[in-house]
């Protein structure tokens, strides 16, 4: 029959207003970029002077807490005008809208008044009647009026490379334009300031997915050499110790798997090769009409790109001088797709091969040359996989 506040509850409170702000503040970077020429931005303010003073005045001394206290966007502009330079970028019009209200009504008024007084001899009938048939037309252009641009309009900012297919944009819901789901695979691990305790998850058994990732963070993050000299067990350890991972984690890691990753074909490739790259970030610009079906809306979009993140697990240069790019899967395969690897390549093409694409094109972008292989090492079949271009 008791509240009880904690450190954990107060954590979590902020832990999720804090996310809650970093959502709007995504919304409004979205709704400013959209602008081609000239952005024009309103808001209704009891006094617009004490918020710029309060945004200064906070952003003197902390700019992180700022941007937390804020309660509107244009606590966020005016906490930008305030710390800018260029001062010659922007322009504040104020407007008293209860005067300008007022004049409004007096002129919607006389307009009224004049209407009724002019006499039926004093109008000329065909006049008048050119006169309101022209009145009507450019009122009906005026309110059948489409934005001639309204198809960019709709184009997500920005997309992670897991979110793209071939109908991306013909999608009715607006979840694969969501930034705050980009590169979210790893939150969980490494994403967030605030770690659930280890005693309040000691109990819950780890799925599938959750082994997978554990299985995948560690090649994330592992030193390649030390797990040759001294071992997968004891990078495990080190990884535990720098805190890369937690022990929970670390606990569902599939040390064999690893083991076989670290005696095949592929990592004797890696490990002659003249360069590597290992978890590579990367943005690009690809071409908008290749995400959508539609005829139409593929020909509005032939000049429109957009934005795609990633990151990539790992591409080299072989000793022959290749470009080899790899990714590391731990999908669950039947024992027959096991035993039979072509059922395997068949599987993982079909599900992989697509994203691998993008990621090859991010790579001709960084290199100046497409990738001469594309392989996906598959932990639980203990080998690669070539990708079909």
């Amino acid at each position: 029959f008791a509240k009880y506040d904690s450190p954990l509850l107060r954590s979590i409170i902020h832990s999720k207003l804090t996310a809650e702000k970093e959502e709007e503040m995504r919304l409004l970077y979205v709704a400013m970029t959209r602008a081609k020429e000239r952005l024009y931005m309103v808001a209704n303010l009891p006094n617009s002077d004490l918020i710029r003073d309060k945004m200064k005045h906070l952003c003197k001394y902390d700019k992180k807490y700022a941007v937390i206290s804020a309660n509107s966007y244009i606590d966020w502009i005016f906490a930008a005008i305030e710390h800018t330079e260029k001062k010659d970028c922007y322009e504040i019009v104020k407007y008293d809208f209860d005067h300008y209200a007022a004049g409004v009504r007096t002129r919607l008024a006389n307009l009224s008044h004049t209407s009724k007084e002019v006499s039926k001899e004093e109008t000329n009938p065909e006049s008048g009647t050119q006169d309101t048939d022209s009145l009507k037309k450019t009122l009906k252009e005026k309110f059948e009026y489409k934005y001639p641009f309204e198809h960019i309009s709709r184009l997500p900012a920005k997309l992670s490379v897991s979110a793209l297919s071939p109908r991306v944009l013909d999608a009715s819901d607006e979840r694969a334009a969501d930034p705050a789901e980009l590169d979210g695979d790893f939150d969980e691990l490494f994403g967030r300031d605030f770690i659930i305790p280890e005693a309040l998850n000691s109990e819950k058994l780890p799925s599938s997915a959750e082994k997978g990732t554990a299985t995948h963070a560690f090649l994330q993050f592992c030193d390649f050499d030390n797990v040759l000299s001294n071992g997968v067990e004891n990078e495990i350890a080190r990884l535990c110790e720098q805190k890369f991972i937690s022990k929970r984690y670390a606990n569902m890691i599939n040390k064999k798997q690893l083991e076989e990753f670290f005696k095949s074909e592929l990592y004797k490739r890696i490990s002659t090769a003249k360069r590597i790259w290992r978890e590579q970030r990367f943005n690009i610009f690809l071409p908008a009409y290749e995400f959508t079906q539609s005829k139409e809306k593929s020909e509005l979009l032939r000049d429109e790109t957009i934005a795609v993140q990633g990151v990539i697990d790992i591409f080299f240069e072989d000793a022959d001088g290749k470009i080899v790019l790899c990714d590391y899967k731990t999908d669950y395969l039947t024992k027959e797709e096991i035993s039979d690897p072509k059922i395997a390549a068949k599987k993982l093409n079909t599900r992989h091969a697509e994203q691998l694409s993008y990621y090859a094109m991010a790579i001709e972008a960084m290199l100046g040359k497409a990738p001469d292989e594309i392989l996906i090492y598959s932990l639980p079949l203990k080998g690669h996989v070539q990708v079909e271009k």
